[in-house]
């Protein structure tokens, strides 16, 4: 396999049940409809799963540093085989609101990840919209406020909305172009020229 060939298996769209989504702003209509714009996003385990699934457990790791006003900096290391060299990408990510250390753990571990290609392609979705439902099976359940004032809000079933056909597990792959065919990760840059000075992280801190 070459890197052009694991480029595009890394960069698969994933299937739609592990698609996350969460809601970015949200509120009422002057006629009082609920309205909510929503992000799609992968969770640390899928990426983990996705790179056990192309290079194999063996052969890829990642290390985290953390930073001194907060936040950390996952890298991630990577090669073909038990014999190659590592290559390695870098980036940073803030403390979370909720649980703060895992939080900010896992959003560098999926900051990285998206520089080899990993869920790459769902930052290239339009603006997407939530689908409010009061089906008790709706997948997610949030608090939309009225306005800013508003302290308590209204809590609202909604589903996450259609992906479109490009972005499913059932869609064919582009064709390499020219450049993907001659894809060499080593000689991509990396996000941050930053010294290491940290340990290889337990991955159980992911989450």
């Amino acid at each position: 396999m070459d890197w052009a060939t694991l480029h595009t298996q890394l960069s698969a769209p994933f299937p739609a049940a592990q698609i996350e989504w969460r809601i970015a702003r949200s509120g009422f209509t002057a006629e009082g409809r609920p309205w909510a714009q929503v992000l799609a996003y992968i969770d640390a385990r899928a990426v983990m799963d996705r790179l056990d699934a192309t290079v194999g457990p063996g052969n890829w790791q990642t290390q985290l540093t953390a930073l001194p006003s907060g936040g950390f900096i996952a890298r991630l290391g990577l090669r073909m085989d038990p014999t190659a060299d590592w290559i390695w990408r870098e980036d940073a990510a803030p403390l979370t609101d909720v649980e703060a250390v895992k939080g900010g753990a896992s959003d560098a571990l999926k900051r990285v990840a998206v520089q080899v290609g990993i869920g790459r392609y769902l930052y290239r979705l339009d603006d997407t919209w939530a689908l409010f439902t009061e089906a008790k099976s709706a997948r997610y359940r949030d608090r939309v406020k009225r306005s800013k004032d508003d302290k308590d809000g209204v809590w609202l079933r909604w589903n996450p909305p259609p992906l479109p056909a490009w972005a499913t597990t059932e869609a064919a792959p582009p064709p390499p172009s020219s450049s993907a065919q001659s894809m060499d990760f080593s000689q991509m840059p990396v996000a941050l020229q930053l010294p290491f000075t940290g340990v290889p992280y337990d991955r159980s801190q992911y989450h």
